[in-house]
């Protein structure tokens, strides 16, 4: 699993969005060890669908409390 970008490959992904103009720029870091972000309620998971289409073309339809892997690691869907 990657665990970042090395700081020229970010700087260079950075610099691609200022030449473009763009007004503002977020990097997202994913942080397994964090609750689920914005949806903390487990009634709010539960109730949260989420699909995914896989690279084999086929599709994934889970709640957002739902553990699916990937990356090699057990996540739940909204992470």
């Amino acid at each position: 699993m990657r665990k970042g970008y090395p700081f020229e490959v970010f700087k260079k992904i950075y610099l691609y969005a200022y030449r473009q103009g763009l007004k503002g720029y977020t990097a997202f870091r994913f942080n397994p060890e964090a609750f689920q972000g914005v949806l903390v309620r487990q009634e709010d998971l539960a109730a949260t669908r989420y699909r995914f289409v896989l690279t084999i073309g086929m599709v994934v339809d889970v709640r957002g409390d739902e553990e699916v892997e990937y990356d090699g690691a057990l996540h739940t869907a909204a992470n």
